[in-house]
């Protein structure tokens, strides 16, 4: 019987010219030349109902294909989000082996596979091998192309809260749900998130070509946030007491 250890997911080799799993007759992974070369994921039923949000049975299941990153300009999602706690921890499934992965991770991935988003997802926990220093030290170095070559950026900033109405993007029932005496708790809580306190995320956001945030089933686009954060200085509070890296 094969071990747990074994029966583990291995990441394809950044050499990889085909998918893992993939070899030549001497039973050795086929190589192209050294290059810029990374990893995606593609989320298996993408759009298809989804469970509640942290619904502890819903399993991620995905495969993963090495690309040269000259070749995929916006043709992919990068995935911004906190790591979070080392526990609790969840189980996905790549290429049909489980991974044990930060539940922050699978919770970002849960979002991506309920908003169906695009066909190819990087998200650096999973797309970089996190225990071989060389290439993640070389990976790191393509973080800003990375993250300003994708089609868009998916910024995850957690579960639901207080400003939920906030990060729907609909800033007329945003306006009709809460009134203007009841608004400042929602810009209060999401100033506080984590997300925007870390200078990474922050850098990932600011590469964007595109930006979208999502919180919990919401999604919201930078644009529609932006308007929507207009709103404290109309209503004269102090620009210093809602500070974010859009509106510094």
């Amino acid at each position: 019987m094969e071990s747990q250890e074994n029966s583990l997911f291995v990441r394809p080799p950044l050499g990889s010219s085909i998918r893992w799993g993939e070899l030549d007759e001497d039973g050795i992974p086929t190589t192209f030349e050294e290059g810029h070369r990374i990893r995606f994921l593609q989320i298996l039923d993408a759009g298809q109902p989804v469970g509640h949000d942290g619904d502890e049975d819903e399993m991620i299941r995905c495969t993963m294909s090495v690309h040269d990153l000259e070749d995929v300009h916006y043709e992919y999602v990068a995935i911004s989000y906190t790591w979070g706690p080392e526990a609790p921890t969840k189980t996905i499934e790549i290429d049909g082996r489980p991974f044990p992965v930060r539940y922050n991770c699978w919770y970002a991935l849960w979002q991506m596979k309920l908003h169906n988003l695009h066909e190819n997802f990087w998200i650096d926990s999973l797309c970089i091998n996190q225990e071989d220093l060389e290439e993640k030290a070389k990976q790191i170095s393509y973080m800003n192309t990375i993250y300003s070559n994708a089609a868009m950026v998916a910024a995850c900033i957690g579960a639901p809260g207080p400003d939920m109405e906030l990060l729907q993007d609909d800033e007329t029932s945003f306006k009709e749900k809460l009134p203007t005496k009841d608004r400042w708790p929602c810009y209060r809580h999401l100033a506080r998130r984590s997300y925007f306190s870390r200078i990474w995320t922050v850098q990932e956001c600011i590469s964007a070509r595109k930006l979208n945030f999502f919180c919990g089933r919401g999604r919201i686009s930078l644009e529609s946030l932006q308007s929507k954060l207009e709103i404290p200085w109309r209503l004269g509070f102090p620009r210093g007491s809602f500070r974010t890296w859009w509106n510094s």
